[in-house]
């Protein structure tokens, strides 16, 4: 007897599930297909007609099942047989399944019958717990959960209409901030930023508000116009990232349904080597609320000279695109402000703006609260040094050094020393302020731990920022002179 039956396309994928064979339709839809021939002897002809080195040599899954018992039909054996199969034998594609009928033919009969069984409509009820993934389905059921919550936005985004209000910030704590505060840069610094960037210097401050929009209907007019816009992604993955390119899709699609997000591939070096994808609703359903930066991967690409500038200004305007959003830290928004420069001379229907993201909380000011990534970054390192201080407790032996990423800035050890209370944490601008050399880091640890062991524990967890050796006076002599060396053999 030929095998797969006739009705199967030998096109399609067949997954062998037990000693039925599993057959994954176009669609993506189970079938079980008919037994094969071999699966109608008994297990005593099956034993025998093995090779001798074989026989009894491998063990196999077996699943006994009761004989029905009188007037219950055949049809509910069945359902609960397949149940019960696709319960116990849940694999995964390429990869063989378990659960042989072996001893009861007329099971295997009765399951594979001509009308194949449809395993797909019973699925749901056949699974046990909330984490086994569909063959087919890279999306756990708290996946799932989490990509249908939605995000609470400010008044200002939440209106179904937004104004663009320029001119003194509305906000007197922003107003106190540009006119005295951190943003008030010294004439020095001013005057040079006036010079790199002659075009884009002395724009008003402008913010988004609900209100009536003015269009080519008049002011207050529903008209919507198609926006296009392209979004990257740079520098290091941080939560949140999706939401900026979820936020971004809601917005162009309530304003236009043709309006159209590009997403660029890995970072700056996809606008400069044109590699982008056009996100669908279906694509954007996928990300929301996720982690990572997968969706559209990251790099750590960079603006080089006036021939990047052209290449992203010529892909661009060969997308027509309304605007360019660049996620990223420092770095990344430096790369946005280059770019902004060039577009508001060469191409100035595009808009550039810089989404300050990054981990390490290092860009702050009174406009910027607190860049997103930071937060999720701190619980989650927060939760992981409670987890090791709960362990020392139990031991009472040890001492834990952690060190905590936030490179040169040291705000994200510092949450994490105010959530978890150490014993002992250094922050790298306190460090420098007092002009502390190693020896002096050395002799405060020394006494934290011959103090403790005067106190009778043994035990203890210190923490320490990433760039902290970047602060150490004699750190930053040699760091330095590694720096002169290195660039002279570059020469």
């Amino acid at each position: 007897m030929a095998y797969p039956p006739s009705g199967v396309d030998a096109d399609k994928t067949n997954l062998r599930r037990g000693r039925s064979l599993l057959v994954v339709t176009n669609d993506n839809q189970y079938t079980l297909s008919s037994t094969p021939p071999e699966a109608e002897q008994t297990e005593t002809q099956r034993e025998a007609s093995r090779p001798l080195h074989a026989r009894g040599g491998r063990p196999v899954r077996k699943l006994s099942f009761r004989r029905p018992p009188s007037g219950v039909a055949a049809a509910s054996c069945r359902e609960m047989l397949g149940m019960t199969r696709l319960a116990s034998s849940v694999g995964s594609q390429n990869f063989g399944f378990g659960g042989a009928f072996y001893g009861q033919p007329h099971l295997s009969r009765d399951l594979s019958s001509s009308s194949a069984f449809p395993v797909h409509q019973r699925e749901q009820r056949a699974r046990t717990h909330l984490h086994s993934a569909d063959l087919f389905d890279r999306t756990s059921p708290v996946q799932k959960a989490r990509q249908a919550w939605t995000c609470t936005l400010p008044a200002a985004l939440d209106a179904d209409t937004h104004t663009l209000v320029s001119g003194p910030p509305l906000d007197a704590k922003v107003k106190e901030a540009f006119e005295a505060g951190p943003l008030a840069q010294p004439p020095e610094v001013q005057k040079k930023l006036e010079a790199l960037f002659p075009a884009t210097w002395g724009f008003e401050y402008t913010e988004v508000a609900p209100g009536p929009v003015e269009v080519d209907g008049g002011e207050g007019s529903r008209q919507r116009v198609v926006t296009r816009i392209g979004i990257v992604l740079s520098g290091g993955p941080a939560p949140g990232g999706h939401n900026v390119i979820a936020g971004l899709h809601d917005f162009v699609k309530s304003r236009h349904p043709d309006s159209v997000v590009f997403g660029f591939m890995g970072g700056l070096d996809g606008v400069l080597n044109k590699k982008y994808k056009v996100l669908t609703d279906e694509l954007m359903n996928q990300y929301r609320n996720q982690g990572g930066f997968d969706m559209l991967w990251s790099g750590r690409g960079k603006v080089n000279g006036e021939e990047d500038l052209r290449k992203a200004k010529e892909v661009c305007e060969s997308l027509e695109l309304h605007g360019l959003v660049l996620v990223g830290g420092d770095g990344s928004n430096s790369n946005a402000a280059l770019l902004a420069e060039f577009m508001q001379v060469h191409l100035p229907s595009c808009a550039v703006v810089g989404v300050p993201k990054t981990i390490d909380g290092d860009l702050k000011s009174p406009l910027i609260e607190a860049s997103f990534g930071f937060d999720t970054a701190a619980k989650t390192y927060s939760e992981l040094i409670g987890n090791l201080c709960t362990d020392i407790n139990s031991s009472q032996t040890t001492y834990h050094f952690v060190r905590v990423m936030g490179r040169s800035a040291s705000h994200l050890v510092l949450e994490c020393a105010m959530q978890t209370r150490p014993n002992l944490v250094f922050i790298g601008e306190e460090v420098d302020a007092a002009n502390m050399c190693l020896a002096d880091i050395v002799k405060q640890t020394a006494d934290l731990v011959i103090e403790r062991l005067h106190a009778g524990k043994r035990y203890g967890i210190i923490l320490l920022p990433e760039g902290l050796i970047e602060f150490i006076p004699e750190m930053k002599v040699l760091i330095k002179e590694l720096n002169e060396v290195l660039s002279a053999n570059d020469g």
